[in-house]
């Protein structure tokens, strides 16, 4: 093959742009788990950040609290129990 005609193997990619619609979410799960797949999005998409916001509301009121209620044992663990939730989202 002349070296002219490898030189013309490679082209420009095209650019497509517009939006992703709900349909092409929907073909991604259906595609790959089924029906499995929504719980696993919504729990790797919507919990996480929720927690988190769990956790900093939590430290924000265990932090304005007077120093005798700070000092009682459940509010460590409710931050505990918090942490652990975000660590295993």
């Amino acid at each position: 093959m002349p070296i002219e005609e490898k030189k013309n193997m490679i082209t420009d990619e095209e650019k497509v742009y517009g939006k992703v619609t709900l349909g092409d979410y929907n073909n991604l799960a259906k595609y790959s788990l089924g029906w499995v797949s929504y719980p696993v999005y919504f729990l790797v998409a919507i919990v996480p950040p929720v927690v988190q916001l769990c956790i900093s509301y939590w430290i924000a009121k265990w932090t304005s609290m007077s120093l005798e209620d700070q000092q009682k044992p459940i509010n460590f663990w409710i931050y505990v129990y918090f942490s652990l939730g975000y660590c295993l989202t």
